[in-house]
């Protein structure tokens, strides 16, 4: 799984491109992932055999640790996710601040060892992680990923 994710971001540069080698290896296990290009992002819901993709609205797109497919979600049993899909129907754009927010308000104490925002249209990564506390209580590090993308 790791070795597939390393491709995808070594080969693939738009999330057409991610999902078609998504659905040509062979998959051993269950996953979610996030992925994003330029022009948004989705979270494709993965398991040894179905990879179902799940766009994002109003340019949001949120992932807990559950499917929510129709085709794979055995149960409505995330109480989080509730809380971040009204990130999703918010009217207006969110800045990071405001993602942040959402995302503390869901938080699970010290179990929340990452917290990402992602600005695909600027390629920039908003990063913090760490254990003893939630990692949405930590500083935001922003990442710039043009330069990573592009080999300088």
């Amino acid at each position: 799984m790791m070795f597939l994710f390393r491709k995808i971001l070594e080969e693939c540069t738009t999330i057409e491109q991610a999902e078609k080698m998504l659905r040509e290896q062979k998959r051993t296990t269950t996953y979610c992932v996030t992925a994003c290009d330029a022009k948004g992002g989705c979270v494709f819901e993965v398991t040894p055999k179905n990879v179902i993709r799940r766009n994002g609205l109003k340019d949001m797109c949120c992932c807990t640790n559950h499917f929510r497919t129709t085709e794979l979600s055995v149960a409505e049993k995330c109480q989080r996710y509730p809380k971040l899909e009204e990130l999703q129907k918010a009217d207006g754009k969110l800045g990071v601040a405001e993602v942040l927010k959402g995302l503390d308000a869901v938080n699970q104490g010290p179990a929340t060892i990452h917290c990402m925002i992602f600005e695909p249209k600027e390629r920039v990564l908003h990063l913090a992680y760490g254990g003893g506390k939630s990692a949405t209580k930590r500083p935001l590090v922003r990442l710039e990923l043009g330069p990573i993308f592009e080999g300088k």
